[in-house]
């Protein structure tokens, strides 16, 4: 019984290995296409913005915390089509008007970075989380906002921070 066994296994491999690699993906593609459904695009497309309101609300808190006031905001570049769609990050800092990402200095977009990062880590939190010198572009002030964040966090998240900053 072993010995068919092991024949079966080879028969079919010897099988698979004849058909050309095209034809494989092509069958893969097709087997994926008879899956989907308009069901579960309305499923991703419903967990995509219950997840994104969430990490929405939570950005909202997160520029507070880590700018000392002000706001943020995500907003889709595609609203009509949401699993299509990018994202824009505006934000208004403490004594400053309302600038998009690409308009803030280095520091600035960094915190901003930071502020999504976290605001997703409160949606889904994640195990480990490394990051590369994120700090780098950050004054005094700003390096001690970031590293109370991570102090807070690193009670549920483990941390590995790449950085030039001795303290």
């Amino acid at each position: 019984m072993t010995g068919s066994s092991r024949s079966v296994r080879y028969r079919r491999a010897s099988t698979l290995d004849r058909v050309p690699r095209r034809t494989l993906a092509n069958i893969t593609v097709a087997n994926v296409g008879e899956m989907a459904s308009t069901s579960a695009a309305s499923m991703n497309e419903d967990k995509f913005v219950q997840t994104y309101e969430q990490v929405r609300i939570h950005f909202a808190s997160m520029v507070s915390r880590l700018f000392g006031g002000g706001d943020g905001v995500i907003e889709l570049t595609e609203p009509g089509a949401i699993l299509d769609s990018g994202i824009d990050i505006v934000v208004t800092l403490p004594g400053k008007k309302r600038q998009q990402l690409g308009l803030l200095s280095g520091g600035e977009r960094s915190l901003c970075a930071m502020a999504f990062l976290f605001a997703l880590l409160e949606v889904k939190c994640s195990p480990l989380v490394v990051l590369d010198e994120v700090d780098a572009p950050l004054d005094g002030v700003n390096v001690e906002r970031f590293a109370t964040l991570l102090r807070d966090y690193s009670k549920r998240t483990q941390f590995i921070v790449i950085t030039h900053n001795r303290e």
